[in-house]
């Protein structure tokens, strides 16, 4: 009877540095960014950091400016101010972005805010537009109050709010931004930590033979989408009222977005072959290509069949 092949004392001590030497990376790993977090400068967080949002390149691209809120309406003054500013320096607020993201909404810049009274609620609304009048009354230009609202700049300016709390609004971001940054940490450690688990689980495990190794998972299929052609900021409901669906697509595309198909309620975000959709833009069209999730990577664009009465 044959005895069974006991595993090499070299091949064991080899498995188990290996192993050391992964969780020795992980807990320095570890160490290195908290101690990054605890001596970290206390500094104002760049509000660069993230994406820019939407804004108009130009005043006449924004024009016909939309009709704001009369600031008599509001009674705390910083509010009124805010929207007085909106009422009377329209090109210079329509060429801003605004930080609370609301081109989810719709809005496609800073004076769309002061349309309703969304920036009444919205403190990141009402610091902007401070910031741009209080800058505009120094003579600072449309790009140099951009630059300012983009890097967080706003103190520097000497901006005096009235009773709006710009500081406590600094502060709350400032302390968002460093619990995602520890969120971030504790993920990256639990996924290493998870992963030196598993690269060990796995030594421990006899190879698998070449006659019980799986195949590889054969590449998913390519999937034929039909419908409208149109962008990812409107989807379904155009925003631009005085354009057909094809000019406000184009003009959707032309400041950053993508084009997008929509397929009954769903709409999705076409990656490739901008030429031919722009050809079909508000049109109906077939397009093939590899869906994941609600982003297509496009392969081929052609005008939909029309159907047969």
């Amino acid at each position: 009877m044959r005895s069974k092949r006991k595993p090499k004392q070299s091949d064991l001590w080899g498995g188990n540095h290996l192993i050391g030497m992964v969780i020795v990376a992980v807990l320095v790993f570890a160490a290195i960014f908290h101690v990054a977090l605890r001596t970290k400068s206390p500094r104002r967080e760049d509000a660069a950091a993230g994406p820019v949002p939407i804004y108009f390149r130009s005043a006449a691209d924004a024009m016909p400016f939309p009709a704001t809120l009369d600031p008599v309406k509001f009674q705390r003054r910083n509010i009124r101010e805010a929207y007085q500013i909106a009422k009377e320096i329209p090109e210079i607020l329509a060429q801003q972005p605004c930080y609370c993201y609301c081109e989810r909404k719709g809005h496609r810049g800073l004076l769309d805010c002061f349309k309703t009274d969304h920036a009444a609620s919205c403190d990141i609304c009402i610091k902007e537009a401070l910031l741009a009048g209080q800058m505009h009354r120094q003579g600072k230009s449309t790009e140099e109050i951009r630059t300012a609202i983009i890097q967080g700049n706003g103190p520097v300016w000497g901006v005096q709010a009235n009773d709006c709390d710009i500081e406590q609004c600094l502060t709350k971001t400032k302390r968002g931004i460093r619990m995602k940054t520890k969120r971030t940490v504790v993920n990256t450690i639990a996924f290493l930590t998870f992963s030196t688990m598993l690269m060990a689980a796995q030594m421990q495990m006899p190879a698998s033979s070449p006659a019980t190794s799986k195949p590889a998972e054969a590449p998913a299929a390519l999937k034929t989408l039909t419908g409208t052609v149109s962008d990812s900021m409107c989807g379904a409901h155009h925003m631009e009222k005085d354009k057909s669906a094809a000019e406000c697509t184009r003009e959707c595309v032309k400041k950053g977005t993508k084009y997008a198909l929509v397929v009954g309620k769903k709409v999705y975000t076409l990656d490739g072959h901008e030429a031919e959709l722009d050809k079909l833009a508000g049109e109906r069209a077939t397009v093939k290509g590899s869906v994941m999730g609600e982003m297509v990577m496009v392969e081929s664009v052609a005008a939909a069949k029309k159907m047969a009465k």
